[in-house]
């Protein structure tokens, strides 16, 4: 069995300053913002660092999802740890199935009763 991984995150003054900025962007999508918050926290040089588990309880997020972001962080940077090429623009879902489609879909399949005038 692999043994368990540490790593460090060490962010610049560079670094700190593309997170806070993304982060007060009104463009930026909430994932995004997430991960960037995550990061800040992760920094050993933050003045309370917080345990792995400690962010992912503060987040509301897993600690697979802490230790995902540091682990892309630590391979390709910031980029990678936003997952900026997957999600560079936060893309909506686009629902085909509308409401107006929905009700004839329904009519569609329930009977229809006539009123026996009583």
């Amino acid at each position: 069995m692999a043994g368990k991984r540490t790593y460090k995150i060490l962010l610049s003054d560079e670094d700190k300053k593309i997170l806070h900025a993304t982060i007060h962007n009104k463009k930026t999508c909430k994932m995004t913002i997430r991960r960037c918050q995550i990061l800040l926290e992760l920094d050993e040089n933050a003045p309370k660092h917080l345990t792995q588990m400690q962010i992912a309880k503060a987040f509301g997020v897993s600690k697979a999802t802490v230790s995902n972001i540091v682990s892309a962080y630590v391979n390709g940077g910031i980029p990678a740890a936003w997952e900026k090429i997957r999600n560079q623009e936060c893309a909506k879902v686009i629902w085909h199935f509308t409401a107006p489609k929905a009700r004839n879909k329904l009519i569609s399949l329930y009977p229809k009763f006539e009123s026996t005038g009583e």
